[in-house]
């Protein structure tokens, strides 16, 4: 027979201890974790303390786990539960009033530890504000260097740069992503870009009618100009090895199919160190030049939003195709900086940055707009 009164007093006990454990703030899991959510703006600055963000953490089973406004620049969250399994990684999602979309970045929780997750938010209305050339000449020399070849001098190039900033401000944005997260990237003990001799800024050859790429029309441009995803550039050759041996040394892979989207390409490679904002470069080997007395082969290199096969073809390449549109240089800037914040690399710092447009301005994404449809057909 069962001791009624017995099991009765078992039972208070154990509701005593937990409601002491509770009151405590002892957490609900054996193993807990801390996570910290710094929010930052386009210009890689964190918000004010004084706004209001939407955070939301989900864990690896989509369950919610915070959810509510919080202020302060830095926002952490203790006693997270932490199982040892998928479901240790979060997704951490962010907004206020008066940015473009939602931030989201992954990162995976560990018992005992603190782990930080960086975001930025884009305003809703924004503009670029470059450096300018002296600056640029000042502080990134390889990169003014490689702006200016194939000017006359120094003047000229100032000039050349200024004009694209007027013209199309975001296929400089676009230069200026690629150059710089190309110059985090080291194959054959040098930086990426120091293998690029010369920008292709415009130039006509019929045998381009050949390229297929979203935003580019066989049937009427035969012109290679700047965009705002990507660009053209003459290359050292010696560069087509040194990323085969960084396939080898498990920096870079190789894309399957690329001929499908890459007509008349000899080889096409992405950056295997990001999940997201990563490097796609394509060689064209059959199309060579001599510059400065090298040997240069032709290359087409953007920035991919997603290196997942799926999430890639999903959320860039469908979209893209069907609406006619291209990747944006800011959602590459974004993600790249939140990508390279995340992996504990040197931070991905372009020579501009992203801020709320005056009101007399015009929206970023109503001048993209208007650009596909003219210069980007």
């Amino acid at each position: 027979m069962f001791d009624y009164p017995y099991v009765r007093t078992a039972f208070l006990k154990l509701a005593l201890l937990t409601a002491t454990l509770l009151a405590l703030g002892a957490p609900a899991y054996a193993q807990s974790g801390t996570l910290i959510v710094t929010v930052y703006d386009g210009t890689r600055r964190p918000l004010t303390a004084t706004t209001p963000v939407l955070l939301r953490v989900f864990d690896g089973n989509q369950k919610e786990l915070v959810s509510g406004f919080y202020r302060g620049s830095s926002v952490s969250f203790e006693g997270l539960p932490v199982r040892d399994n998928g479901s240790d990684r979060l997704r951490v999602v962010a907004w206020t009033k008066g940015y473009d979309t939602e931030g989201v970045v992954g990162v995976k929780i560990a018992a005992g530890k603190t782990v930080s997750a960086a975001i930025m938010l884009l305003p809703r209305d924004s503009q670029f504000v470059f450096e300018p050339w002296s600056s640029l000449r000042a502080h990134f020399g390889w990169l003014a260097d490689l702006l200016a070849h194939g000017t006359a001098d120094d003047d000229e190039a100032q000039t050349r740069y200024d004009q694209l900033i007027a013209d199309d401000p975001a296929a400089l944005a676009a230069v200026l992503n690629i150059t710089t997260a190309g110059n985090q990237v080291e194959v054959g003990g040098s930086k990426f870009t120091s293998y690029f001799k010369e920008l292709i800024w415009q130039e006509q050859r019929q045998e381009w009618r050949m390229h297929r790429m979203v935003g580019f029309n066989p049937a009427n441009d035969s012109e290679h100009a700047m965009r705002h995803d990507r660009f053209w550039a003459w290359a050292d050759r010696s560069l087509v090895a040194q990323v085969r041996q960084g396939v080898a040394e498990g920096k870079l892979f190789r894309e399957v199919g690329f001929q499908y989207f890459h007509p008349l390409a000899t080889s096409s490679f992405k950056e295997r160190a990001l999940n997201e904002g990563h490097i796609h470069v394509s060689f064209y080997e059959k199309d060579t030049r001599v510059i400065d007395g090298v040997e240069c082969v032709l290359l087409e290199i953007h920035l991919d939003l997603y290196q997942d096969l799926l999430a890639h073809g999903l959320l860039e390449v469908l979209p893209n195709t069907t609406t006619g549109s291209v990747t944006e240089p800011e959602d590459a800037y974004q993600l790249r900086w939140i990508a390279s914040r995340q992996s504990g690399r040197i931070d991905f710092a372009p020579p501009f940055v992203i801020t709320t447009c005056a009101k007399s301005g015009v929206a970023l994404r109503a001048r993209h707009r208007a650009a596909i449809s003219g210069s980007q057909r």
